[in-house]
């Protein structure tokens, strides 16, 4: 959602609370610690990219709407809306699994791919 998104002096899109730091963790990841924070941090949060993922074997659906803008966690047919979230850095940091905020086990998650 673009009020995730800033363009650094290159003009090129970033997230704007979760930067990458290409300096610490390098350019494999894009400047993030690891898969799972580049999916979420950039594909889903910068590119509106949807995204699958598991966690203790359940899974988990996230969709991003842009008419109107939204990001939504959905049953596995993308049809039914769990939680809705006015942007991706909303939903890391809001919804919770087995009470504990998405941000704190965004590196514990497992088959996180983006669609």
């Amino acid at each position: 959602m673009e009020k995730d998104v800033i363009r650094n002096l290159l003009g090129l899109p970033m997230n704007v609370k979760y930067r990458p730091n290409v300096e610490r963790y390098g350019k494999t990841y894009i400047g993030y610690k690891n898969w799972n924070q580049q999916v979420f941090f950039y594909e889903l949060a910068v590119q509106n990219a949807d995204v699958t993922f598991s966690y203790h074997g359940q899974e988990y659906f996230i969709y991003c709407s842009f008419n109107p803008p939204y990001v939504a966690v959905c049953d596995k047919t993308w049809n039914n809306v769990i939680a809705k979230f006015e942007s991706a850095n909303e939903l890391i940091e809001k919804y919770e699994i087995e009470g504990k905020p998405l941000i704190e086990i965004l590196d514990c998650l497992e088959d996180v791919e983006q669609n």
